[in-house]
Protein backbone atom coordinates (compact mmCIF):
# COMPACT_ATOMS: atom_id res chain seq x y z
CA UNK A 1 0.00 0.00 0.00
CA UNK A 2 2.82 2.42 0.84
CA UNK A 3 4.44 1.90 -2.56
CA UNK A 4 1.09 2.31 -4.31
CA UNK A 5 0.45 5.51 -2.39
CA UNK A 6 3.78 6.98 -3.47
CA UNK A 7 3.18 6.09 -7.11
CA UNK A 8 -0.53 6.94 -7.27
CA UNK A 9 -1.67 9.36 -9.93
CA UNK A 10 -3.93 11.44 -7.68
CA UNK A 11 -3.90 12.86 -4.19
CA UNK A 12 -7.28 11.32 -3.48
CA UNK A 13 -6.03 7.84 -4.36
CA UNK A 14 -2.87 8.43 -2.32
CA UNK A 15 -4.95 9.58 0.68
CA UNK A 16 -7.20 6.50 0.43
CA UNK A 17 -4.19 4.18 0.33
CA UNK A 18 -2.57 6.01 3.26
CA UNK A 19 -5.79 5.63 5.26
CA UNK A 20 -5.82 1.87 4.54
CA UNK A 21 -2.17 1.64 5.55
CA UNK A 22 -2.86 3.51 8.81
CA UNK A 23 -5.73 1.11 9.47
CA UNK A 24 -3.45 -1.89 8.98
CA UNK A 25 -0.85 -0.37 11.30
CA UNK A 26 -3.51 0.44 13.90
CA UNK A 27 -4.67 -3.18 13.75
CA UNK A 28 -1.08 -4.31 14.32
CA UNK A 29 -0.82 -2.01 17.36
CA UNK A 30 -4.11 -3.29 18.77
CA UNK A 31 -3.09 -6.93 18.20
CA UNK A 32 0.28 -6.37 19.86
CA UNK A 33 2.21 -6.98 16.63
CA UNK A 34 4.67 -4.11 16.85
CA UNK A 35 7.35 -6.55 15.69
CA UNK A 36 5.54 -6.76 12.33
CA UNK A 37 5.63 -2.96 12.03
CA UNK A 38 9.34 -3.02 12.82
CA UNK A 39 10.00 -5.69 10.17
CA UNK A 40 8.12 -3.71 7.52
CA UNK A 41 10.02 -0.52 8.35
CA UNK A 42 13.37 -2.30 8.28
CA UNK A 43 12.55 -3.93 4.94
CA UNK A 44 11.68 -0.63 3.20
CA UNK A 45 13.75 -0.56 -0.01
CA UNK A 46 14.04 3.23 -0.18
CA UNK A 47 14.14 6.28 2.06
CA UNK A 48 10.99 7.63 0.42
CA UNK A 49 9.08 4.44 1.18
CA UNK A 50 10.42 4.36 4.75
CA UNK A 51 9.27 7.97 5.29
CA UNK A 52 5.80 7.14 3.98
CA UNK A 53 5.57 4.11 6.24
CA UNK A 54 6.87 6.08 9.23
CA UNK A 55 4.29 8.83 8.66
CA UNK A 56 1.59 6.15 8.68
CA UNK A 57 2.97 4.69 11.92
CA UNK A 58 2.95 8.12 13.56
CA UNK A 59 -0.57 8.88 12.30
CA UNK A 60 -1.86 5.51 13.56
CA UNK A 61 -0.20 6.02 16.96
CA UNK A 62 -1.60 9.53 17.32
CA UNK A 63 -5.07 8.31 16.37
CA UNK A 64 -4.86 5.62 19.06
CA UNK A 65 -3.77 8.22 21.63
CA UNK A 66 -6.61 10.54 20.66
CA UNK A 67 -9.09 7.68 20.95
CA UNK A 68 -7.78 6.83 24.43
CA UNK A 69 -8.83 10.26 25.85
CA UNK A 70 -7.94 10.29 29.51
CA UNK A 71 -6.52 6.80 29.52
CA UNK A 72 -2.91 6.14 30.31
CA UNK A 73 -0.68 5.91 27.24
CA UNK A 74 2.70 4.23 27.40
CA UNK A 75 5.63 5.21 25.21
CA UNK A 76 8.60 2.87 25.21
CA UNK A 77 12.06 4.30 24.81
CA UNK A 78 15.55 3.86 26.10
CA UNK A 79 18.32 6.32 26.74
CA UNK A 80 21.69 4.64 26.34
CA UNK A 81 24.27 5.60 28.91
CA UNK A 82 27.93 5.38 27.94
CA UNK A 83 30.65 5.99 30.50
CA UNK A 84 34.17 6.49 29.18
CA UNK A 85 36.87 6.72 31.81
CA UNK A 86 40.65 6.62 31.85
CA UNK A 87 43.18 6.94 34.62
CA UNK A 88 46.89 6.54 35.23
CA UNK A 89 46.13 4.61 38.39
CA UNK A 90 43.61 2.06 39.56
CA UNK A 91 40.18 3.54 40.01
CA UNK A 92 36.86 2.08 41.06
CA UNK A 93 33.67 3.55 39.65
CA UNK A 94 30.39 2.71 41.38
CA UNK A 95 27.72 1.10 39.24
CA UNK A 96 25.14 3.38 40.83
CA UNK A 97 24.03 6.96 40.33
CA UNK A 98 24.64 9.01 43.46
CA UNK A 99 21.78 11.45 42.83
CA UNK A 100 19.33 10.20 40.17
CA UNK A 101 16.75 12.79 41.27
CA UNK A 102 19.06 15.60 40.09
CA UNK A 103 19.07 14.06 36.60
CA UNK A 104 15.29 13.73 36.65
CA UNK A 105 14.86 17.37 37.76
CA UNK A 106 17.24 18.63 35.09
CA UNK A 107 15.44 16.65 32.37
CA UNK A 108 12.07 17.96 33.57
CA UNK A 109 13.35 21.54 33.72
CA UNK A 110 14.66 21.36 30.15
CA UNK A 111 11.63 19.34 28.95
CA UNK A 112 13.91 16.60 27.67
CA UNK A 113 10.90 14.33 27.15
CA UNK A 114 8.55 17.02 25.86
CA UNK A 115 5.65 17.60 28.19
CA UNK A 116 6.10 14.27 29.96
CA UNK A 117 6.75 14.99 33.63
CA UNK A 118 6.36 11.52 35.10
CA UNK A 119 9.53 9.53 34.69
CA UNK A 120 12.42 8.44 36.82
CA UNK A 121 15.74 6.68 36.99
CA UNK A 122 16.91 3.77 39.04
CA UNK A 123 20.11 4.33 40.99
CA UNK A 124 21.62 1.11 39.65
CA UNK A 125 23.36 1.53 36.30
CA UNK A 126 24.24 -2.13 35.86
CA UNK A 127 23.59 -5.38 37.63
CA UNK A 128 26.33 -7.06 39.63
CA UNK A 129 26.88 -9.66 36.88
CA UNK A 130 27.54 -6.90 34.34
CA UNK A 131 30.23 -5.20 36.41
CA UNK A 132 31.87 -8.36 37.63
Amino acid sequence: MAEQSLSSSSRQQSAELDARLEGAITAAFVDGRSDAIDRVLNAAPSAALYRNLWRAVVAAWRARLAAARGSVAVHRFAIPVVIVAASDHQLELPAMLQDPQAIVESMQQHEALGGNRSFGFARVLAGIAAVG
